[in-house]
């Protein structure tokens, strides 16, 4: 039995009345009232400010406590719980990480019965006392390591069951790891007594991961999602099934927006067995796709999908003489394009001005361009550095719709 927090009235209620207030300064003026619960009450509007952006939804609702913010910070978005949760149904879901149980309440709604297994104790008190907060009838919590429950685990009546995990990326000294025998748990070592005792196993992995690499050691992959949210890539979900082994899952990629959802699909032999188009000029529109479709690897697919040339075949960089408005990525109108010759740079760079600089596919790095250029972050003008007809080029922008400025080298 898990014992059960308790927050008194006035402690809730100093915590509303300061959930706005800098918590350092609230800090050294501590409260007159005995009846609160300082140390709590701090820690509590730290989490809920840290996670206001993450977690707005459960911010708002003061009936639900939060752990300290370093789960907070390793825990899932409200956003892509709740794109996990539109995937998955079914009987029974396990989830062996529970921790502060994002993911695992958001997926409750879709499952009869839902487990959430945590092995440590003060993350396991906040979840269960959430739990009971939001009246999940159809979960139960439970203290304990969650390959100790595995081990012990029996589904009533053979039941279908679904495991999630999201193996801990964090080695002994604290340091981020990404492969999967790295993790905690190692997913490799445990995958067959998963599938002993369920049917499908869900895996929220780093989207540093190499999806080549993990497809050939989980051949049981039929899905592969990859999650971004504002052009930030955020976690791969790898959707796998018992007796399966297929070798051309599907992948489907999210990027969600301030303004919208950026869905795009396709199969990963669909990919392999296309051949781009190569500009053979540089006018019209210039487009970059989002940092899901990036990752996914997926660069002839979507220019051939939406009739787009690619600037070089390793630049990743697409033309059109004609806009695509729908395009999932950012759209630019290109006003200009010129080589790195001194010349060519005194004539159409103002040294000192503001640009967006991105490389594609260039030999040196954002940062150490930008010092040759003398040039500074932001303003309206864009610069992409690449490569185009085997000639290092700089291709200049204006943007034709609202997206984030997210630059990648």
């Amino acid at each position: 039995m898990i014992s059960e927090i308790k927050i008194n009235p006035e402690t809730q209620k100093f915590i509303q009345e300061h959930i706005e207030n800098d918590v350092h300064e609230l800090a050294l003026k501590g409260s007159k009232n005995d009846h609160v619960d300082f140390p709590f009450a701090i820690e509590q509007i730290s989490s809920r400010q840290k996670a206001k952006g993450k977690l707005p939804e459960w911010v708002a609702n003061f009936d639900l406590i939060f752990p300290k913010s370093l789960s907070i910070e390793q825990s899932s978005s409200e956003i892509t719980a709740v794109y996990k949760s539109s995937l998955l149904s079914g009987l029974i879901l396990v989830d062996l990480t529970a921790g502060f149980g994002v993911d695992g309440i958001y997926l409750s709604h879709k499952f009869q019965k839902t487990y959430l297994i945590e092995r440590q104790l003060e993350l396991c008190k906040v979840l269960a006392y959430n739990v009971h907060q939001l009246k999940l009838l159809n979960v139960e919590v439970i203290h304990q390591d969650g390959i100790d429950f595995l081990d012990a685990f029996q589904a009533e009546d053979s039941g279908e069951v679904t495991f999630y995990l999201d193996p801990a990326r964090r080695g002994k000294g604290g340091q981020k790891v990404v492969e999967l025998d790295d993790c905690e748990p190692n997913i490799l070592e445990i995958k067959e007594i998963l599938f002993q005792k369920g049917d499908r196993i869900i895996l929220k992995l780093s989207p540093m991961l190499d999806l080549k690499k993990l497809q050939i050691a989980i051949p049981e992959i039929t899905e592969l999602h990859i999650i971004a949210v504002q052009n930030e890539c955020k976690e791969i979900l790898a959707v796998c099934l018992k007796d399966v082994k297929n070798v051309n899952p599907g992948i489907y990629t999210m990027n969600f927006t301030s303004q919208k959802e950026e869905p795009f699909s396709f199969y990963w032999n669909e990919e392999q067995n296309q051949i781009p188009e190569i500009a053979d000029s540089i006018s019209g529109y210039l487009y970059e796709p989002n940092s899901a479709i990036m990752k996914s690897g997926g660069f002839k697919t979507i220019g051939n999908r939406f009739q787009l040339k690619k600037i070089d075949y390793h630049s990743h960089l697409y033309i059109s003489d004609t806009l695509k408005e729908d395009f999932p990525g950012r759209v630019f109108q290109i006003v200009d394009f010129f080589g790195l010759s001194k010349a060519e740079l005194k004539e159409k760079i103002k040294k000192g001005e503001k640009y967006n600089l991105t490389t594609r596919n260039f030999p040196m790095e954002t940062e150490d361009l930008k010092k040759k250029l003398q040039i500074k972050d932001g303003g309206d003008q864009f610069l992409f550095a690449t490569v185009w007809n085997q000639k290092h080029l700089l291709i200049l922008c204006q943007k034709c719709k609202d997206e984030h400025h997210g630059r990648t080298t």
